[in-house]
Order: C-alpha cells, then structure tokens, then sequence
C-alpha cells in the first residue's frame, strides 16, 4: 500500500485542456459532447465521505468509444473535478523533454516518482507506487497521535529499482488520447489513483459517489443513488460483462498479494481460476454472476481478507438483504463445493462457526471477579430497536489465583486526537489504546486496595478480527514496555519488489509502562489480521528482548498476513482482496517469512475452546513455567 509518510512537492498542475466540441447538449447536470468516435457526459460527483472537504467546482467527464458502454475518463480532468478530495497541488504535468507535447504519451509526478501514460502501445509505467499518495488530508487531526515515526528503509531484494508496467491491451483496454491527454477506463484510474487510499468512486449512470469502505449509499427504494440509478433499467451487455470480468482479472494479476501462496502467478487468473465460475462471472443475470464472484473469492480464493463487500447498481435492491446475503453466499459455495471442488473447506463458514461458539461461551461465562470493571458492549434488541448497551464480559476481570488479570479486546480501533478525552473510561469504547490505559487504571487501584501486585496480565484476542494498524504499533509499544516502547514492522510489497522495515516509537505515560508484567496473548483461528500481527510483533519476534515477556496461549491464530485494499470492479461491484503488502517477522537477522498462515501455540499452552473464559483454567494455565 502507499507509505504513509510522504515528502510532500509544492507543485502546480497545469490548465486543463478540453477536446474540441462537435455538438454540445445540456441535460440537467449532464453535457453530453458527440466527436466522431466517442461520446463524452459530464456527471456529477458527490462526496460520501465526511473525513474529506470536497472543493472541485465541475462534474467528471465520462467517455464513450465507438458506441461501446465502457466508461473511460480523462486523469486530468477527473483528478481536478477531485479537487479537496485529492490534493491536486502535489501533481505536476508534462516532462522537459516534451515542450511541444508531439510525444505519444504524457508523464505525471507526484511525490517524487512518475507515472507514464503510452497511448501508443496501451502501456502505464510507474517508477514508484507513491505516486499515487495524492488524497488531500482527513479534516480531523488523524489516528497516529501517541505514534512517533522513527526509521523507514525500502530495500529492492533484488538490489535495484523493478520498473511497474501495466500493459492494458492485455485486458482488452486502450488508453486514448484527447488533445494529448491519456484517457483511460473507469476502472483503471479508480484502482491506481483512488482504491489504494481506500477511496473509490461508485457510478450509477447518472452521477459519481466518492466512498471509503464502509459507505453504503444503497439504503432504500428513496435514496438519491437509487432515484437517479440508470442501471436498473439498463441491463448489461455481453461486452460489460466481459469487461467486468477483466477488470477482476487485473486485480488478480497485479495487485493480489498471495497470488504466489495460491500459484496464480504461474499461470494468471484466467487459467488458474475454475472455468464455470468464469462463465457465470460473464452471465448477464446479476443473480448469477454475483454468485460467480462468491465462488470465486469466498469458494476458489478462500482466504478472509478476500470477499465481495457491496453488490453493484444492475443488482436489484432487494438482493442487499443481509438475510438474503448470507442465504446466496451459502448456496455459492455449496453449488462451488458439488460442481467444482468435493473437498473444499471454507475458511469463512468455518470462522463464522467459530465466532458464533466462541460469542455464546464468552456471554454465558461466569466470571472469577469482574465487578470493578465496564462491559464491552454488544447489540441488543430493546422496545425501541436494536442498540448497544453494555453485555457479560468485562472489559478487565481477575483471577483466582490473585495474580493475573484478563483484558479482553475484540478489535483495533484508533479514535481521532479531538474525539478524545483525559479520562481513558469515557473512550474505551472508540480506542484500543484508551480501553487499554483503562484496564490497567483498574488493575493498579486494585493492586492498591488489595496489596496483592497483578504479574500476569492475559490479553484476550480470542475474538480479534483485527482493525487499524497504528493502533496494533501503539498496543506493541505498550506491552514492550518502558525499555523498548517500539514497534518494528516488516512488510514485503509484491508489486516493487520490496522489504520495507518500519519503525515507530508509542508515545504512552511512564504511570503505564512501570510494571514488569507477563504477558499472555489468549488467541483462536478468529486471532486474524492485525491479530496475528500483535503475536508476529511480540510473541514471535524472537530479534527482541521483549519477546520472553510475552507467550501465546489458546489455539492456533487465523493468520492473515496482508493489508486489505478496497476495489470497485468495472461494474460497480465492490470487492474487498489482500494487497500487494504483506506482514511479515523476522526469522533471523537476515531471514523474514509471511505470517499468513498463522502462529501455533506450544502444547503445554494450549487450551480447549470450551475452556477459553474459564477462570480457573487460564489461572491453571498461565501458572506453567
């Protein structure tokens, strides 16, 4: 994914250019201009995402070619109709070498690296993907508070720059060309320019959403997406289907960081993927082409970072209902399970098994000695709805041995500085840290009270999905200590060939970082993600003093070893995949592997499910030495 840390080029971009009009018509917010062989609308755009501050004054232009229905848009003018979303004062135009723009491409830069368009011969070349950091600022002060960069190192593996090449005509695309500018499809500058920022535009045939991964703008019959939605009386053709089936092949091809782990890049997506889920991927009906992408990513792909998030506009309303969901996911993987693969195993019906047998052992659990302590909060249904109160399981509870704490926390969240308060009570709910800071407030007035110290303290992962990474860097820095306090992160990108080696500083009060505790991290197969990566960075990173603090317990964690990337596919279905970068821990000095497949607990560490929120065995267990 894009570094986070940029060094940012104060540089101007230059004016736009507009192709010639043959014939101009104005319908309501639209343009509609027609050349010889292609037809250009303007449409209007409307950002969905509160944490930007829209400010371009103009719709996007979308593309038509020879009388196809494959949108295309011109970068130039679609990064200004961005403006405010996308801080257009970090791109330059145009090379040195081309004063007189007579060359068959055209060069843009951005945080020191290029970006080259080739109408030519259909070619995009990227020196380096930060070219691509280019989303302005979120208005709020941001999530890495209490986080102090320290070190960044890139290191090519093979010891020099790996030039990025997309050569589009492989997936049936060109890039064209107006008045010298590239224009190129829909899809293909959502996935460079926005996806990897965990932004996207969605379109409707009437009008641009800019969304991050949690906007849903499909919410009834009376949204205004779905008033203006021009698809559902617009079925799709043979052609978009294929298109959009190329679209999901390009994803796979270049930006999917396990296609080694599962031999994709062998032999490419298209030969590696069952040929009748293809074919229903290419079905006109949504009802059977949406169970394709289930088959394909859910059944064939079968890895948690990897799923179909949002239905597109062609996709009847009615088919979003989460019951409706769930029913069509399981009928794709049964159909996947008796037409294509006998011995599948579903990662993701088992990990839904899972959570539902771990959720019922957890609120049923009577507990040692909770009293003292908040309630993490659940759903529950009330006379006026569902809402979230407090449930069963409290946020920190001691055991009977009198010595050991349990903090149990289901996710990594990071509120942002101005949300937050000096009480770490009011925020636990928003911030892994602050529910942190809380616990341990609870076990030192504890300690106090009862002039018995807390030496063990069992962090309860157990029913971690994982979250968000600064807060995964801020909770390592924590349990390390006052020693230490660092997070060491190593990451492989698929796409430049790189090792690249963080190193961030947790900025935590000393009163948090005094003690000595052991520490005990409680995981399952649901320990996943961002979980995973608390024991690769702890437990199992064997280059730190730390690490002997810190043991695993419980069952085996669910792995997970790549950052997600959102993408929206060339018909406007929403997908989810594992990017091109991947978490991993050191061997050795010299030797790093991938953390995907997970982390076992030694045997004597091991704990039966059924035992998981038990007082008495974890009290047991944590006594071994």
């Amino acid at each position: 994914m894009i570094k986070k840390i940029i060094k940012k080029l104060s540089i101007s971009i230059l004016p736009l250019l507009t192709a010639p009009l043959i014939a101009a018509k104005c319908f309501g917010n639209s343009i509609v201009t027609t050349n010889q062989n292609y037809t250009v609308e303007r449409h209007t755009f409307v950002n969905a995402v509160k944490d930007y501050e829209h400010i371009g004054k103009e719709g996007i232009d979308t593309y038509y070619f020879n009388n196809d229905r494959i949108p295309y848009v011109s970068v130039k003018q679609a990064l200004s109709a961005l403006e405010g979303v996308v801080n257009t004062k970090l791109i330059k135009i145009g090379n040195a070498f081309n004063v007189l723009h007579n060359k068959n491409y055209q060069i843009y830069h951005a945080n020191g690296a290029s970006l080259k368009f080739n109408w030519e011969n259909n070619v995009i070349e990227i020196s380096d993907p930060r070219v691509f950091g280019i989303l302005s600022g979120r208005k709020s002060i941001g999530i890495m508070h209490n986080l102090t960069p320290l070190s960044f190192r890139s290191t090519y593996i093979n010891g020099k720059p790996q030039g990025i090449k997309f050569d589009l005509s492989k997936y049936n695309w060109k890039i064209h060309a107006v008045n010298k500018e590239p224009i190129i499809p829909l899809f293909v500058f959502n996935l460079l320019f926005l996806s990897q920022n965990y932004y996207n535009l969605r379109f409707n045939g009437s009008e641009y959403y800019g969304v991050d991964i949690n906007t849903i703008i499909r919410t009834s019959p009376n949204a205004l997406s779905e008033l203006t939605n021009k698809f559902k009386i617009n079925p799709e053709t043979s052609a978009q289907r294929q298109d959009a089936f190329q679209s999901l092949r390009f994803v796979f091809d270049n930006f999917y960081g396990l296609a080694e782990e599962k031999k994709i890049d062998k032999v490419g997506f298209e030969s590696w993927l069952d040929p009748s889920i293809k074919k229903d991927i290419l079905n006109r009906d949504p009802l059977i082409y949406n169970k394709g992408y289930f088959k394909a990513l859910h059944g064939q792909v079968n890895e948690l970072h990897t799923s179909v998030r949002q239905f597109n506009y062609y996709t009847p309303l009615e088919y979003t209902d989460n019951n409706y969901i769930k029913s069509l996911v399981k009928h794709s993987l049964d159909e996947y399970k008796n037409k294509v693969n006998s011995k599948f195993d579903s990662k993701w019906l088992n990990a839904d098994q899972l959570r539902s047998k771990l959720a019922a052992l957890r609120e049923r659990a009577v507990y040692h000695d909770g009293y003292e302590s908040r309630r993490l909060l659940k759903v529950s249904q009330t006379i006026n709805g569902f809402r979230l109160v407090e449930g069963n399981v409290p946020v920190v509870r001691f055991l009977p041995d009198k010595k050991s704490a349990v903090i149990t926390l289901d996710s990594f969240s990071a509120a942002p500085l101005e949300n937050l308060t000096n009480n770490p009570e009011e925020n636990y709910i928003f911030d892994s840290l602050e529910l942190m800071k809380y616990a341990l407030d609870v076990i030192q007035r504890r300690s106090m009270v009862t002039g018995k110290e807390i030496n063990n303290i069992i962090l309860d992962i157990s029913q971690n999905g994982g979250g968000n990474v600064a807060a995964l860097y801020k909770l390592i820095g924590l349990i390390k200590g006052k020693q230490d306090r660092k997070a060491y992160s190593y990451s492989f990108n698929t796409l430049t060939r790189t090792l690249e080696e963080s190193v961030y500083r947790a900025e935590i009060p000393n009163k948090y970082l005094d003690k000595n505790y052991k520490w005990f991290l409680l995981t399952s197969n649901l320990s996943f993600s961002a979980a995973n990566a608390l024991v690769a960075y702890t437990a199992a990173d064997k280059s730190s003093p730390s690490s002997r603090n810190v043991q695993i317990i419980g069952q085996r964690t669910g792995g997970g070893a790549c950052a997600i990337i959102p993408i929206v596919l060339s018909d406007g279905t929403m997908i989810v995949v594992s990017s091109n970068t991947k978490i991993m821990t050191k061997s050795n000095d010299k030797h790093y592997v991938s953390v995907e497949n997970g982390f076992e607990v030694p045997d004597k560490y091991k704990l039966d499910y059924e035992d998981f929120y038990n007082d008495d065995a974890l009290a047991k267990l944590v006594s071994k030495k």
